[in-house]
């Protein structure tokens, strides 16, 4: 998943300039490496804080015929957290600009092993930096983003924590007759689970938080 960035928001072009994280007009290589790095490093911060893992075996184990998207229908974000999780995924754009040079080069400098084993000082300076990093504003103004189509559904204060949750709604392994009953029991059984993720992150994380159902008309499909 190299120089791959998922935000669907610009980050801030005279910050990126300013850190020389622009160069000759592109953004450079050691951006790229942060960004993923730093998107890896949130995934297994909020999987081993909320225990996601567990959220997300609950609908394979839920026998309601929950099927997971397969990677080529999936968008960036869900794609940047499938090697973790099948349903649920970080839906934040992340601005890893605004990083301090210490815990910028910290981040940089790990190897493989290091980055998908992080240690305690590692997943620290996630837990310190993220609220900062999900945050699309830089003076500390209240900004609305859209993580979707236009409609309210998806408008979300920028200091949130946005969690999305997707699968094969429409996935011929359901067959058209029990379509209908199997959905609205789908329906009720995610409701009562975004209520326990959303007490999950109010207690352990206070932070505010959106958790978002996505379906194929809702995402933009990773180009091919």
């Amino acid at each position: 998943m190299s120089n791959i960035i998922a935000n669907n928001i610009i980050s801030n072009s005279k910050v990126l300039e300013e850190k020389g994280y622009i160069k000759n007009g592109n953004i450079s290589e050691e951006y790229y490496k942060l960004y993923n790095n730093y998107r890896t490093l949130l995934n297994i911060f909020l999987i081993k804080t909320l225990k996601l893992n567990e959220f997300d075996d609950s609908l394979s184990n839920s026998n309601l015929m929950f099927i997971p998207v397969s990677t080529e229908n999936m968008d960036f974000y869900q794609y940047f957290s499938s090697n973790f999780l099948k349903f649920f995924y970080l839906r934040n754009d992340l601005f890893v600009e605004k990083l301090s040079d210490e815990d910028k080069n910290k981040i940089l400098n790990l190897n493989e092993g290091e980055l998908l084993n992080p240690s305690d000082e590692i997943l620290e300076i996630i837990g310190r930096t993220y609220a900062d990093v999900i945050n699309s504003s830089f003076d500390g103004s209240v900004i609305m983003n859209c993580y979707g189509p236009d409609s309210n559904n998806y408008w979300v204060d920028s200091s949130s924590l946005v969690i999305g949750i997707r699968y094969d709604e429409y996935s011929d392994e359901i067959s058209d007759d029990i379509w209908e009953d199997v959905h609205y029991k789908q329906v009720d059984f995610l409701n009562e689970l975004i209520k326990k993720l959303n007490l999950e992150i109010q207690t352990k994380m206070q932070t505010k938080s959106s958790i978002i159902l996505y379906n194929d008309f809702t995402i933009n499909k990773m180009k091919k």
